[in-house]
This record gives structure tokens, C-alpha cells and sequence, in this order.
């Protein structure tokens, strides 16, 4: 299976494009809301939306300090394949579905409920995308048809892969947003 490498890259920057959107969307919806109230859970056993914000912002984060850890330390990633595009449609459709999932357990997913703010969030959340579309941009364009992120459950994947990951996730969390308010 043949991919273009600069055509690969152009179709990943669009689509960090389309979630630019979607969490921008987000915060439109949020920032009419009364924000006093973000920082309750609904029950005891669920997250406030303080915490599904900060877990959204938190695994964007850690994900680019794991690729560029990995970059900038000449790690070996493989071209990807037919088996990875099956684990992220399998991943999506997962995600799509009314199926209750736990954070996979990975240091710094699940943040504390106290402390947290919604306009620190907001910022800090939109600091990281702005480094995110900086770093993609600026990558080698050989970088776009190997797998060099590691989802936590399904394994590596390439960066378009863990964009329409971040798009199912901040969706399936956006979904509990909505019931919290």
C-alpha cells in the first residue's frame, strides 16, 4: 500500500482542522453556561465537567510530549498498515457506541476534582492544540505514514489515526458534558 508522504501530511493538517472545530464548538456551547456549576459532579461515581475538560486537555498534552519524546530520540516506528486502520475504525465505532468505558490507567488521565478552572482549562487546553498544529506542521513529512503514537489500548497508530481518536474522544466526552448540564 503506497501513501504519498507530503499528501499524507496535508490530509492530517486538515484534519486537525475539522477537531479545531469541534472543540471550538465546545467552548462556545460552555462559555454561555454558568461556569459555578462545572465543578460538580453529577454523582458520585462520574466526573464534573471541570474534570472531563481537564482529562480531554490532559491526554492531548501527554500525547504530544510522547511523540516528541519518541521523535527526538530517533525511536524506530513501522509504516502503517491495513491492521492499524482496522484498530481505529474498531476504536471510533467503540466509541460511537452507549457502551460505558474506564480511562485506561495511565498516570495524569484521571485528574482530582479540586483545584480545577474552568478559564484555566479553556487556556491551557488551547495552548496545547496551538503547539499541537505547530509541531505537525513543522514535522518532516516522513513522519506522516508511520506510527508513531501509542494509544493505550489499541496500540501504535499514525498522527491522522490519533486525531480522529481525539475527535471520537472529545465527542463521547462532549456527550457527557450534555448530560452533566
Amino acid at each position: 500500500m503506497f501513501v504519498n508522504k507530503s499528501v499524507q501530511k496535508a490530509k492530517t493538517l486538515e484534519y486537525f482542522g475539522k477537531i479545531e472545530d469541534q472543540l471550538n464548538t465546545l467552548w462556545n456551547n460552555l462559555d454561555t453556561r454558568d461556569v459555578e456549576s462545572f465543578g460538580v459532579k453529577p454523582t458520585t461515581d462520574t466526573w464534573s465537567i471541570l474534570q472531563i475538560l481537564e482529562h480531554l486537555r490532559q491526554s492531548e498534552e501527554l500525547s504530544l510530549k510522547y511523540i516528541k519524546y519518541k521523535i527526538d530520540n530517533n525511536a524506530r516506528f513501522r509504516k502503517t498498515g491495513f491492521s492499524e486502520s482496522l484498530k481505529i475504525k474498531t476504536l471510533v465505532r467503540a466509541f460511537k457506541s452507549e457502551r460505558k468505558f474506564k480511562a485506561p490507567d495511565v498516570n495524569g488521565l484521571s485528574p482530582q476534582n479540586e483545584g480545577l478552572s474552568y478559564d484555566e482549562i479553556k487556556q491551557k487546553y488551547t495552548d496545547i492544540r496551538s503547539d499541537f498544529k505547530s509541531y505537525l506542521s513543522g514535522l518532516d513529512d516522513s513522519y506522516f505514514i508511520l506510527n508513531v503514537y501509542k494509544h493505550p489500548i489499541i496500540g501504535r497508530i499514525n498522527l491522522l489515526q490519533m486525531l480522529k481518536f481525539f475527535e471520537v474522544h472529545v465527542s463521547r466526552h462532549r456527550k457527557q458534558i450534555e448530560r452533566a448540564l
